[in-house]
């Protein structure tokens, strides 16, 4: 998050000097190209780092739920099925209500 703030800014930094300077056209989408570029490469470095978390978390899940017993295994696929049931309902509930907000309006 740190590296886009910074990244934000140096443009706004950029765009302000090309404006006050009045460089031209051809400069501007060069620098905009490369500040896409970086963008890009560090917007792929942190889906990579999520996804490698995400992995990470599911060897975990699985080691731990390879040391519950059958029973243990059991109530917990039940807690999640529930909450899956509590949160459908509840999704519905507020896209109900946001239809029915859009429709009075």
């Amino acid at each position: 998050m740190e590296n886009r703030r910074k990244i934000i800014v140096r443009s706004f930094s950029i765009a302000k000097d090309i404006y006050t300077t009045g460089r031209g056209m051809n400069h501007l989408k060069s620098l905009n190209l490369k500040l896409e570029q970086n963008f890009l490469s560090e917007e792929w470095i942190f889906l990579f780092q999520r996804l490698k978390m995400n992995e990470e978390r599911d060897r975990a899940a699985k080691t731990l739920m390879r040391k519950m017993s059958v029973e243990q295994l059991s109530e917990l696929m039940s807690f999640y099925h529930m909450m899956g049931q509590i949160c459908s309902e509840v999704l519905d509930k507020k896209l109900h209500g946001i239809v029915n907000d859009v429709g009075s309006c």
